[in-house]
């Protein structure tokens, strides 16, 4: 393994604002009502699946029966219409499984994630650890894009069993979790209580090596932060 051998670049001050609101969660700039971002820390979607859902979603047994469940279903968790959607993507049967809060606006038209300057870098770091997007399970906690508010506590619920079913379904050794919502879906933390140490997910008889690191939107507005999620990206592959 090999440190990363990136170009840093200085980022100016708008670039420290944005990655600064983008850790707290705030995702878009502009609402038609007033909203205190640093209260209301995870976006409502909206779309089909409202606040009151049942905590029991029947998620399909086999991978894919539940990526085509994913694809279609109305009754996803934290998923738009299925034209809005981002599936995962990559080796369901790789080592590491890589799991992000949702598309950004460049993703869904481009229906890929990860698909902007913010997706540049990933590659990179994933070439500094010898992988590409071939050699590993890249998926959303939320397939769609979410606009202003906050998710019920059902849906919540909703949402984290899903990905927890997926990540069980999908069996990887390895698990590494990009930003707050995918921290606190699968270790109960945020990224600034779990980061710079190595995690455990046991899981339905699962033992899964977990780390939770700044999104890399953060790192690409804020470069300087690399190293410590370069930190814990070697602690994840350490044996």
């Amino acid at each position: 393994m090999r440190d990363f051998n990136f170009t840093e670049t200085a980022g100016d001050s708008r670039a420290v604002a944005y990655a600064w609101w983008g850790e707290a969660g705030v995702h878009e700039w502009v609402a038609e009502t007033p909203c205190n971002w640093l209260e209301h820390r995870v976006a409502k979607h909206v779309g089909p699946t409202p606040d009151s859902e049942p905590l029991t979603v029947d998620f399909p047994e086999i991978l894919s029966d539940f990526m085509q469940w994913l694809a279609s279903a109305p009754q996803v968790p934290g998923a738009g219409p299925p034209s809005e959607r981002i599936l995962p993507a990559g080796d369901a049967t790789a080592a590491l499984m890589v799991l992000v809060d949702m598309p950004e606006a460049e993703d869904i038209a481009n229906k890929r994630l990860l698909s902007g300057p913010a997706g540049e870098m990933f590659d990179r770091m994933l070439a500094a650890m010898q992988l590409d997007r071939g050699k590993i399970w890249l998926a959303p906690l939320n397939l769609s894009r979410f606009v202003q508010g906050q998710n019920g506590e059902n849906n919540d619920s909703a949402r984290f069993a899903l990905i927890k079913h997926h990540v069980a379904l999908v069996r990887p050794q390895r698990l590494w979790l990009m930003g707050d919502a995918p921290a606190r879906a699968i270790l109960g933390m945020n990224v600034r209580e779990a980061s710079g140490r190595l995690h455990n997910f046991n899981h339905i008889g699962l033992n899964i090596r977990t780390i939770a690191t700044l999104h890399a939107q953060v790192l690409h507005a804020v470069p300087k932060r690399k190293a410590e999620v370069w930190a814990d990206m070697k602690r994840l592959f350490e044996d």
